[in-house]
């Protein structure tokens, strides 16, 4: 079996890789651009209604809470004795390992989910419109942004539609550049 890598293939590899940044740019600017206190209003003023906008905001919140509350386990056991760095053993030890720290933290999480839930419920969450701390206003860097967005789509689209390049193909710049 030989490996054959090819100019397509190459190029193949690149688009992949810019699909995979290009969607995980997005969701990384989420949680490090923003207050969290702002998660729920800002997907309700996308038109999201309340439920799903204040589950959005709690699951952008829940991995903060998740981290520390794995810390504070990790420092608990390490005040007890336990030892997580050891190398000793296979991949059955390394496992075992971890249970002190997994169990903990994922009933931590299960009762704060429950606490959490039965609160909302008890203050009649979703009975009405809900109402936010926050207010969000439009600013000029928010419609430059939006205007980039809407220039990406037009290009995407002339792109496509206008020189046919709705199958994946090769443009021919690429391959002067392996001449």
């Amino acid at each position: 079996m030989t490996f054959g890598l090819t100019v397509e293939r190459l190029w193949f590899a690149v688009a992949q890789l810019m699909r995979i940044l290009s969607i995980s740019l997005v969701f990384i600017m989420i949680p490090y651009t923003m207050d969290s206190r702002a998660y729920g209003v800002t997907f309700r003023k996308l038109g999201l209604p309340d439920r799903l906008a204040y589950t959005m905001e709690l699951s952008f919140r829940f991995i903060p809470t998740l981290a520390r509350n794995f810390q504070v386990t990790l420092d608990a056991q390490r005040a007890r004795g336990f030892e997580l760095d050891s190398t000793k053993g296979g991949i059955l030890n390394k496992v075992k390992r971890i249970a002190p720290l997994i169990i903990p933290v994922t009933m931590n999480a299960i009762v704060s989910s429950e606490d959490i839930a039965n609160a909302m419920d008890l203050r009649g969450f979703g009975q009405q419109k809900r109402t936010w701390l926050y207010e969000l206003r439009y600013h000029w860097w928010d419609y430059v942004v939006i205007g980039f967005g809407v220039v990406m789509l037009l290009v995407v689209l002339y792109l496509a539609y206008g020189q046919g390049m709705r199958l994946f193909q090769v443009p021919q710049w690429w391959y002067g550049l392996f001449n």
